[in-house]
């Protein structure tokens, strides 16, 4: 079983977001505090509540993408975050909540209403907006703190079954990956092939899982780092190239703080180290990078040599082959894990 702290795990997220990009972190905050308020006034379970939570607070979403979400949540669920949405997307940008109020209250009353019914959920919404505290809460000062105690108690994963847990993971990956144009698939590719390699090494199960998530998640520091740098089409200053290099830390500094991720912190976070003490950001070297950090390298390099990119195109097969062996040569990837990567490669496993 994979045991997981998930408020740690998506107070992390929210947190890195909120390193360059405040605004967005504020809307998630609030999203979120809405969302637990409502599925508390409709009395949800626990487990039901943890689903919310995880979702208010991580994704990046538009109408169509809670519709889609109906293949994966009750569509109850999906209408609270839908309406909690709404609510915070009026809040943006605004100091002052409860000033906000009467200009939402109109929007359900003359609009909202026009499409959707009025479910509980929706009456729910109604009363919570009579209350002043409501919009109080919502103010920077007093989310975290309110959140915090709405999930005190939610120590771990045990009310998600595994496969809800990997959408969760699935979910982040493509977050990353739709924040950088350049990188579609990136994450979902690196962590395949990182199962792969793991299963031709006949690593345990409960091993090549913890691998698998980290290989989805080995980028997930780049939700730090500003959007216009990652998809910049010209040649990056050298501040912008130092700011990219940063993301391999926010990913371990995001993975260490959480319960039950502590030890694929550092085979997602080291993914750009070398062998030789050549790579960043934290220069280990040699013994200092175990086996699973390895892996998820050769599959990170492999993933991103097969990948169009937007300065230029999917290499071909012989290019690959002679790139990672002269990686090998130069001493900075594992030669091990190199060739049943390659192998991979000529059995054409890599998609």
């Amino acid at each position: 079983m994979l045991f997981v702290d998930i408020s740690a795990f998506a107070f992390a997220v929210n947190r890195t977001f909120g390193l360059f990009e405040k605004h967005e972190r504020l809307y998630k905050m609030r999203r979120t505090l809405i969302a637990l308020q409502l599925g508390k006034r409709l009395n949800l379970k626990e487990n039901e509540l943890k689903k919310i939570f995880l979702q208010s607070m991580l994704a990046n979403e538009d109408k169509q993408f809670w519709q889609s979400q109906n293949k994966i949540y009750p569509s109850q669920l999906i209408e609270i975050m839908f309406l909690a949405s709404n609510v915070a997307g009026f809040l943006r940008g605004r100091n002052v909540c409860i000033f906000t109020k009467e200009k939402i209250k109109d929007f359900f009353l003359h609009q909202y209403l026009k499409v959707f019914t009025k479910t509980p959920a929706v009456l729910a919404l109604f009363t919570l907006m009579e209350e002043e505290a409501f919009w109080f809460n919502l103010e920077e000062e007093f989310l975290f703190l309110d959140i915090l105690r709405l999930t005190m108690g939610w120590n771990e994963f045990s009310g998600l079954a595994e496969e809800e847990m990997k959408k969760v993971f699935l979910l982040l990956a493509k977050l990353i990956d739709n924040k950088d144009i350049s990188t579609r698939r990136h994450s979902e590719r690196v962590a395949k092939i990182a199962v792969k390699i793991s299963k031709e090494l006949k690593l345990p199960f409960e091993k090549i899982k913890m691998i698998e998530i980290a290989g989805l998640l080995h980028d997930i520091g780049k939700i730090a780092i500003p959007t216009k740098i990652l998809n910049k089409p010209s040649k990056l200053s050298e501040k912008e190239f130092l700011l990219i290099k940063s993301h391999p830390f926010y990913t371990y500094k995001l993975f260490e703080t959480v319960g039950g991720l502590n030890e694929a912190a550092k085979w997602a976070g080291y993914h750009h180290e070398r062998l030789d003490g050549s790579g960043y950001p934290f220069k280990i070297k040699g013994e200092g990078l175990e086996l699973e950090t390895r892996i998820i390298q050769v599959a990170d390099i492999l993933a991103a040599l097969t990948e169009d990119r937007s300065y230029r195109k999917c290499m071909e097969k012989e290019q690959v082959v002679n790139i990672i062996s002269l990686e090998v040569k130069n001493k900075k990837i594992d030669p091990d894990i190199a060739k049943i990567a390659l192998k991979l490669l000529s059995a054409k496993e890599i998609l």
